[in-house]
């Protein structure tokens, strides 16, 4: 269910505090993300602004704030109430969590929808033509002392493209079949 959302978080296990991340490289669909490499650091300008939206919305832990980081086409998709459960689910995931100053940023280019990537295009879709893959790879500091060792944290993925000078969230829009399967699977949790 997570792939839905849009935001994948890969490894999760908040412990506390965050340092960097200590991830090299990982595979998400079929795009390659080299977190090493200084060509994908954000750039000045709309990179780096979306960086700081990202940073001030996460931090603020304001449902809203983080609504005006996602694409208006994304938007469009969060009226029914698959996607405004969607959206509850997401929006909290994304403001429960801190990004560390230290945290390992990087922008790859890529136009390929990531759910056609994963596999899950029956499930959902990306409203807006994706641009950027931006992720965020950090390591918690409490991860060694619980047994998890160095590299235990969490990295996140999220599409990008732009609205005008500015870069947005691309969060997956849920197809009819993708919609009945997340409110099942809802359903079934709370019973």
């Amino acid at each position: 269910m997570r792939a839905l959302a849009g935001t994948i978080l890969l490894v999760a296990a908040s412990l506390g505090q965050a340092s960097a991340g200590s991830t090299v490289s990982i595979t998400y669909g079929n795009l390659t993300i080299n977190f090493r490499d200084p060509a994908l650091v954000p750039k000045p300008g709309i990179e780096q602004q979306y960086v700081a939206d990202y940073r001030t919305a996460i931090a603020s832990k304001d449902p809203l704030k983080y609504r005006a980081l996602i694409h208006p086409a994304s938007l469009k998709c969060l009226s029914d109430e698959a996607g405004q459960k969607l959206f509850k689910m997401m929006s909290g995931r994304a403001l429960a969590r801190d990004i560390p100053e230290d945290a390992t940023i990087v922008i790859v280019p890529s136009t390929q929808d990531q759910s056609t990537a994963l596999g899950m295009g029956a499930l959902s879709y990306a409203p807006a033509q994706p641009e950027r893959v931006i992720a965020i790879d950090y390591d918690f500091e409490g991860a060694a002392a619980a047994g998890k060792g160095k590299g235990s944290g969490q990295t996140i993925i999220d599409m990008l493209a732009s609205d005008g000078d500015k870069y947005k969230l691309v969060l997956q829009c849920l197809t009819k079949k993708g919609s009945e399967d997340f409110l099942a699977r809802l359903k079934a949790k709370a019973q």
